[in-house]
């Protein structure tokens, strides 16, 4: 079935749970042959989007920092592999990531899930479950006991 795949969709949210979805994701997309959709949503709740030091940023310059964060995923966890692809948007991250997969139609989905305890789960819910309750394709979910 892997053999069938052409394109992949995985998230990255920069913690180490996702460095390892990432990982799995470009195993796949070797296995394949497949083209690795890399994705990346920030979400502002309110007020401005502010750098490592304090200073306010632009979305375009915001979006650059974080395409740059994204290549050292591709360089690090998913050895260099030369189909990936980035897209970074501004937004709630499940929202954004479902509405991304929409657009792509993609295989499969990898995404991973973090530790947390089930009060602030039920509060803030969880990007993989919104993802994979709602996505038109299969989903890979990677636990964090992978580690």
């Amino acid at each position: 079935m892997a053999d069938q795949w052409s394109k992949i969709l995985v998230g990255s949210d920069f913690t180490e749970e996702s460095a390892v979805a990432c990982r799995y994701a470009a195993q796949l997309a070797r296995l394949a042959g497949a083209e690795l959709h890399l994705f990346h949503a920030f979400h502002v709740a309110q007020g401005d989007m502010m750098d490592d030091r304090g200073r306010k940023m632009h979305f375009d310059d915001a979006q650059k920092r974080v395409r740059d964060r994204l290549d050292q995923v591709v360089a690090e966890h998913m050895d260099g592999y030369p189909k990936v692809k980035i897209e970074v948007r501004l937004g709630s991250p499940a929202k954004e990531m479902l509405a991304y997969a929409e657009e792509i139609d993609p295989d499969i989905v990898v995404t991973a899930t973090h530790t947390r305890s089930k009060i602030k789960k039920q509060l803030l819910g969880s990007v993989a479950d919104e993802v994979a309750r709602h996505v038109r394709c299969p989903t890979l979910i990677v636990p964090p006991e992978l580690l």
